[in-house]
């Protein structure tokens, strides 16, 4: 008679009572709205396919560019933090209300959710150098600004084909491979 394979995972202390989900709703809002009012600034934004008038236009005007500069020096950032705090309120009410902790799942959590904040920071970042570039000349440089453009756009395919490559080479197993084992 073979014995059922232990469980994985972290023994979790019992939670206490009264353990609502206020924080998680709380900080889920305050990112959804700072994300939503960060895309509505940016969103007037010229991509990298705009024509060379189109950006010189848009990042010469300083009325026009303040609105990136809002968004990624003061909204963008304040969403990546309310999205640290939902993230960590939602694993918190997780692993209270769980009898044990999946170790895996809370590990993809917190990468997952990493990822999403490295990505809105460097997005507040790359429109930032645009902005502020064009303000420290007083002119815009359109090679140097699709420059910028392309890269972020390169950078983060870059990222996805690596974290697609090493999760598809690694061997996962699941609870059926480990029940024929």
């Amino acid at each position: 008679m073979s014995a059922s394979p232990e469980p994985t995972g972290v023994p979790v202390p019992p939670s206490p009572t009264g353990v609502r989900g206020s924080r998680i709703a709380v900080a889920g809002l305050v990112f959804s709205a700072l994300f939503v009012v960060g895309w509505l600034l940016l969103r007037g934004s010229p991509s990298l396919d705009s024509t060379d008038d189109q950006l010189r236009s848009f990042y010469g005007d300083p009325d026009q560019r303040s609105a990136s500069l809002i968004a990624g020096l003061y909204v963008v950032p304040l969403a990546g933090i309310a999205f640290i705090w939902f993230m960590s309120a939602l694993r918190d009410r997780y692993v209270r209300t769980a009898t044990r902790e999946d170790v895996i799942l809370s590990s993809a959590h917190m990468v997952a959710g990493a990822l999403v904040v490295v990505s809105l920071f460097t997005l507040a970042a790359v429109e930032l150098a645009v902005v502020w570039l064009a303000e420290a000349h007083g002119t815009v440089d359109v090679s140097g600004t699709r420059s910028l453009l392309a890269g972020f756009g390169v950078g983060f395919s870059w990222a996805g084909c690596l974290w697609t490559e090493l999760w598809e080479n690694k061997a996962v197993k699941t609870a059926a491979d480990l029940e024929a084992a």
